[in-house]
């Protein structure tokens, strides 16, 4: 059974061809780990021991950052989110995690071997674009590989300069589309300037339409568009 992320629901108004539409703005659960149960940083080293048929280690191009950890990571069992949370705290040395401020976005137990827990980094509660952890077990907890998308070094105000509702009244909205639900995010990608930003996702009758859209909280100016479809 796959299960997604709970949503906190606020509603702001957004007029759209002279009549009031209602768009939920959306928030994800925090799953924040106690320092005090952080687990031993693992080296390289005591990952080898703890992986007696071998561990692969595969780095982000250009460093020496691991990217991916195929093998057993850490010493406990994953049961849960909170357990996969957790787990990472054995990996914040070699994979240079900085916070262990994360939501869960799906958990995949539908496979005949294994669970899969995807995890998304949030920055001061708001969650950042295209950084994700994917952590996967066996059925049993048994941990075996664990990939971290992160973005480091983030150190931006999450408090934005204009609501929701105020940022879509910029928002080019063609007929026959409509505005599912706004979320505040931390847009970040390689060789982009990290930047708050409202993301709409925005339903069209053709899904190759359908979009989200990226506008700046601080000045309503778009900053990105990402299809639901790639085509």
């Amino acid at each position: 059974m796959k299960a997604s992320l709970t949503f906190l629901l606020s509603c702001c108004l957004l007029f759209l061809n002279g009549q009031a539409e209602e768009i939920p703005v959306v928030k994800k659960n925090a799953i924040n780990v106690d320092m005090a149960l952080y687990l031993p940083a693992l080296s390289l080293q005591e990952l080898k021991r703890l992986n007696t048929n071998g561990v692969e280690v595969i780095e982000y191009p250009g460093t020496v950052i691991p990217l991916e950890i195929i093998g057993v990571f850490t010493t406990g069992l994953i049961m849960s989110a909170e357990d996969a949370v957790l787990s990472l705290t054995s990996v914040r040395k070699l994979m240079q995690i900085e916070a262990f401020e994360f939501a869960l976005i799906e958990k995949d137990d539908d496979r005949l071997d294994r669970c899969v827990y995807v995890l998304q980094q949030l920055h001061n509660g708001v969650p950042v674009y295209n950084s994700t952890a994917q952590i996967v077990t066996g059925f049993d907890g048994t941990p075996m590989s664990v990939r971290v998308n992160y973005q480091r070094g983030l150190d931006l105000s999450v408090v934005p300069k204009m609501s929701a509702q105020e940022a879509a009244s910029m928002l080019p909205v063609g007929r026959g589309e409509r505005i599912l639900e706004a979320e505040l995010f931390v847009y970040a990608m390689p060789g982009v300037e990290p930047s708050l930003c409202w993301r709409y996702n925005i339903d069209a009758a053709n899904i190759v339409n359908s979009r989200y859209v990226f506008l700046s909280a601080s000045t309503g100016e778009q900053v990105a568009i990402v299809p639901h479809v790639i085509v």
